[in-house]
């Protein structure tokens, strides 16, 4: 059973505080469920976790959502690379997950997103906090929008302004569910981002069912190759089977001005690095990226 439903079968709790969450943000969450576009993004949270490059963040083509209400989720990635060397992820939740709403707001856009996670063993959902953010009518993040010199405002738990522990637990979950959420969206305004249908298992159905949960159909994001990747000087070609593509970092680019060999325009997301064959396809972590379709007759 996904985390949304989970909600929908058992009322969260406040972090820290353990007691239950409002009752009309409850429902007003739980009449979303059946209806609301869901995105399974673990391959965009192990991005984050390997990379953790906010500048990619903040250069997406556009970070207003697609939908007035998407939800997010993700199960923990499984492991960190920090400065300092690479980490297990153990102390983070094994899963989370944030439904963000948009609605106007001046000329731009107002970003509001309810954070959940499962907190260690327990099947009850965590209710995290709350974080919002502005964007102008061009889908970018506002510097200042609210006057406190930080392009965010964050709505902590109770408790966390008077427990120093509490807090920086509360800030290390936020930091790995909203970035990846952000970058998400940004993925979402690419060209050769597609998404497709997650089918469930026969088990999370079939717990679905016995808690009485609606059924949720969930979305993951995948990443097609650029025609210039195709291109690429000494790229592998032929035949034979080789090693997988592999992507390494990566960052948006906009072809308007000049497209692309004249003729393709749009936001591409682009490897920085690209190397084996595009006739045995890519893998990387829990990126599944195909190679472009070749136009009839080619």
């Amino acid at each position: 059973m996904s985390l949304l439903q989970q909600i929908y079968v058992r009322a969260p709790v406040v972090l820290g505080t353990g007691e239950s969450m409002d009752a009309g943000s409850l429902r007003a969450l739980r009449s979303m469920v059946p209806n609301v576009p869901c995105f399974r993004i673990d391959n965009v949270s192990v991005y984050w976790a390997e990379h953790k490059d906010a500048d990619v963040v903040l250069t997406a083509p556009s970070l207003r959502p697609p939908f007035d209400a998407t939800w997010f989720e993700s199960v923990r990635p499984p492991r960190l690379v920090t400065p300092t060397g690479i980490m297990g992820a153990d102390h983070l939740p094994p899963r989370w997950g944030g439904m963000m709403h948009v609605a106007p707001e001046g000329n731009g856009w107002r970003v509001l997103t309810q954070v959940f996670a499962q907190i260690g063993a327990s099947a009850i959902p965590v209710e995290v906090g709350g974080i919002e953010w502005r964007l102008d009518d061009a889908g970018k993040m506002l510097s200042d929008p609210f006057g406190h010199g930080a392009p965010m405002q964050v709505y902590a738990p109770p408790g966390t302004d008077k427990d120093p522990a509490l807090a920086d637990r509360y800030s290390e979950i936020l930091d790995h569910v909203t970035q990846p959420m952000r970058l998400a969206i940004g993925f979402m305004h690419c060209k050769n981002v597609l998404s497709r249908e997650v089918p469930a298992n026969r088990g999370e159905r079939r717990a679905a069912e016995r808690g009485g949960a609606p059924r949720v159909t969930f979305r993951e994001l995948v990443i097609q190759p650029t025609p210039k990747s195709r291109a690429e000087p000494g790229a592998p070609s032929g035949k034979s089977r080789g090693v997988s593509l592999h992507i390494c970092r990566g960052h948006f680019v906009t072809y308007d001005e000049r497209p692309l060999f004249g003729k393709y325009r749009g936001t591409y997301w682009v490897p920085a690095h690209v190397r084996g064959s595009s006739d045995v396809g890519m893998v990387h972590k829990s990126y599944e990226v195909r190679p472009p379709r070749k136009p009839e007759g080619a």
